[in-house]
């Protein structure tokens, strides 16, 4: 293995044709862009092996934005970088970049979207977090079923969007679909604090002759995360194992295409 100051200097640059130079800026290109695909596939296997199933928001999270070059106003070259990163945007929920920050960095998590509408009606202090109760039905990503986030936000009027809030007619919509599926109907309700033997939380209850409670989300004071994705570690890791392999190909290929032209 060894390493190479990819910044030639003059004394390098004089040393080669006009054509190799020409050539040199692409292998360059070639070499950063090799290089974060292979940092993007590291990270996606470092997700898989710290989460168990995570989902495919998560694992498709991991993006690459290619190393280019352009032309300024003025004509020059503009060298435009590889990056690699964590996608900072979702049509629904929370971006990955923030829910997946404290896992790289450590402390308290984000609040997410149902915690936020909770604030909103007052249910849920600043302060504190909802986390799945035991007896909360969860998928085979080890997450609250799909779904059932929007109904509590509905049932419960905390929807930003007032159109997506339950009205007495899509209730009895809503529980009417419930009894033909289920045999039986339930609502959601939520408890700010401790009501005898019930802590504060979220809960289902069901609206036949037992009026049985379950549990969905419970309220706790804190939700602290140690450091479990290394990705920095990991892309230093990696450049250094592949960026050398790249750039003495790329750099072989630029040489090589030059001499061809050269005998054209």
């Amino acid at each position: 293995m060894f390493k190479i100051d990819v910044d030639p200097g003059d004394l390098f640059k004089r040393a080669l044709s006009e054509l190799e130079q020409k050539n040199l800026p692409f292998a360059l290109q070639e070499t950063a862009n090799r290089t974060a695909e292979e940092i993007q596939y590291q990270w996606i296997a470092l997700i898989d092996r710290k989460f168990d199933s995570p989902v495919s928001l998560t694992r498709n999270s991991v993006k690459v934005k290619k190393a280019r070059y352009t032309r300024g106003a003025s004509g020059e070259r503009v060298n435009h970088a590889a990056e690699v990163f964590i996608r900072d945007e979702a049509l629904k929920g929370t971006p990955p970049a923030r829910y997946l920050y404290p896992q790289v960095h450590g402390g308290p998590r984000g609040h997410k979207g149902l915690e936020r509408g909770l604030q909103r009606g007052h249910y849920l202090l600043a302060s504190q977090y909802a986390v799945p109760a035991k007896t909360a039905p969860i998928d085979s990503h080890g997450n609250v079923q799909r779904g059932l986030v929007p109904q509590i936000l509905s049932q419960l009027k905390l929807q930003r969007d007032d159109k997506m809030n339950e009205t007495k007619e899509s209730r009895g919509e809503r529980r009417g679909k419930q009894a033909r599926k289920f045999g039986r109907t339930y609502d959601f309700f939520a408890l700010s604090k401790r009501k005898g033997r019930l802590p504060a939380g979220v809960y289902e209850r069901s609206n036949d002759k037992s009026r049985a409670l379950r549990m969905i989300f419970l309220f706790v004071r804190r939700v602290e995360y140690r450091p479990r994705l290394d990705l920095f570690g990991k892309t230093k890791k990696t450049w250094e194992s592949v960026f050398p392999f790249h750039f003495e190909r790329e750099m072989k290929k630029a040489i090589e295409n030059s001499k061809f032209r050269g005998l054209r």
